[in-house]
């Protein structure tokens, strides 16, 4: 988390270890062996890195309203952590790197015509259609490993809803969804409401 300041301002940074440490202690984890950062930039983002370390922009407190919704943020990227989801993301890239190499050593053995353009269209049709939704999936398998966690440390499950219906009416235009790495907020909030009665 070298690339980017910590914040210069306490308050944040006191929230953040505070929502945190509930949410580790009721997960059985160690606050002690995790770093959660609050860091100086401006955009609404919050991100997962191996080795227990979680960094939030400030950018992202324009939008939480409360310790509940900031519990939803963090609850989510200690759900990547949890699952091993950065380590899956790396093995798929991998496999598709690999295959795709293989693939296209094939179709020019072969002395296939167009074997450069199959191959970039193969790769471009497992890039949108695997890779991508399988990155979807991932981030809503870390929500709901999220909601768990809220619920465990006393947190709202309910206001991840509230969070996400402020994060979609502060996004500016966005990538269609199917090109995208995570979901639209319209699905996560109704992914996330159809997790809920579960939690509540």
């Amino acid at each position: 988390m070298a690339a980017s300041q910590p914040s210069d301002n306490p308050a944040l940074q006191e929230m953040a270890d505070r929502v945190s440490g509930r949410l580790l202690a009721a997960a059985g984890e160690a606050p002690e062996n995790w770093e959660i950062l609050v860091l100086e930039r401006p955009e609404i983002n919050a991100f997962a890195l191996p080795g227990n370390k979680i960094g939030v922009f400030e950018g992202m407190f324009r939008v939480v309203e409360t310790e509940d919704q900031l519990a939803a943020i963090i609850g989510h990227e200690i759900g990547h952590l949890g699952a091993e989801h950065s380590q899956e993301r790396m093995n798929t890239q991998l496999l598709t790197d690999l295959g795709l190499r293989a693939l296209t050593f094939l179709l020019q053995a072969g002395e296939v015509q167009y074997a450069s353009e199959i191959a970039a269209a193969l790769g471009i049709g497992v890039e949108y259609g695997v890779v991508l939704p399988y990155s979807r999936r991932q981030e809503l398998e870390a929500d709901r490993l999220g909601l768990i966690a809220m619920a465990s440390a006393g947190y709202d499950p309910r206001s991840a809803v509230a969070l996400w219906r402020r994060m979609d009416a502060v996004g500016r235009s966005r990538t269609p969804e199917f090109l995208a790495t995570h979901p639209a907020p319209g699905s996560r909030i109704e992914a996330i409401e159809a997790m809920l009665p579960d939690l509540i």
